[in-house]
């Protein structure tokens, strides 16, 4: 073997001691794994996370009682409140600096030692969205499955530092690591409301395609065609109706239902401009959403 390969390995086994202390296992019932996010708080996948209290294993082999604080099913992220304290949170890399074509590792403690999973950067993607009815604004994807039992764990680069979160429960066939800033506004609510709250207008939508007159006039093809309007709800507050057209939010085109559930992300308890389609002429509506977790 070459020195530049011995080398190569030298450097990635540091990487995993490094960030080892940050890599915890959580049973809540099942067995996963969980990054340290701070003195007290573990990030891990919500999707593992089947009740309110947890058990935590930290890298020294001691376990600790947990509370789920709570979690939110559409980006797959749940924090846990450890008992005691002192956790060494994992330290984050710069996200400007991750590429496409860089080592990475993702970590795991599934059972009792960390485990580690050696792979490339494959994918650095924006504006995805998930199968619960969330849009990414950053996400990594790297060029293998995640082992069994690594949700909820680090990926990090080779010097041990987190590039994101990793799970297998976000996107159908996909296996992604959240980046720090997605992640770091889902913990922010989580830990602030035991949830992420999302705009909420009380409709159904479709996509549908836009006469080409009203097309041509505000120069976009498609828009969301309203099928269902729940009573009270803020939409029906507001005067919309079944074949309304729903064709930009705060002047944001809106072109189908991802584009709904993007306009309305964090703006809860605001007044929100509704441009609409209604027997073929352009009216505004303005629209106050209320909480609603995804």
């Amino acid at each position: 073997m070459s020195s530049s390969m011995l080398e190569l390995g030298d450097s990635l086994a540091v990487a995993v001691e490094r960030a080892s202390a940050s890599v915890v296992q959580v049973v809540s019932p099942r067995r996963a794994s969980g990054t340290v996010w701070s003195d007290d708080l573990v990030v891990t996948a919500a999707h593992v996370v089947r009740r309110d209290d947890a058990r935590v294993r930290l890298h020294d082999g001691t376990e600790r009682a947990a509370q789920v604080i709570g979690g939110d099913p559409a980006t797959d992220v749940a924090v846990l409140r450890v008992d005691g304290g002192g956790l060494t949170p994992i330290t984050f890399a710069d996200a400007s600096a991750v590429k496409v074509g860089h080592l990475a590792l993702a970590l795991g403690r599934p059972g009792r030692s960390v485990r580690a999973s050696l792979r490339m950067i494959g994918v650095i993607g924006t504006d995805v969205p998930t199968r619960a009815g969330a849009r990414l604004s950053r996400w990594i994807e790297s060029d293998r499955a995640l082992p069994a039992g690594f949700s909820g764990g680090p990926l990090v680069d080779v010097t041990g530092a987190a590039i994101g979160m990793s799970t297998d429960g976000l996107v159908r066939g996909a296996d992604l690591a959240l980046a720090k800033e997605e992640l770091a506004r889902v913990v922010d609510e989580i830990a602030a409301h035991g949830q992420v709250r999302r705009g909420w207008l009380g409709v159904a939508v479709h996509p549908v395609r836009l006469p080409d007159v009203v097309g041509a006039e505000i120069q976009q093809r498609s828009g969301a065609l309203i099928v269902a309007v729940e009573p009270k709800s803020p939409a029906d507050v507001a005067g919309l109706v079944l074949g309304d057209v729903i064709w930009a939010i705060e002047g944001a085109k809106v072109r189908g239902p991802e584009d709904v559930i993007g306009a309305l992300r964090s703006r809860v308890d605001q007044s929100l401009r509704v441009s609409i389609v209604r027997a073929g002429k352009l009216e505004d509506r303005t629209v106050t959403t209320v909480a609603r977790a995804a």
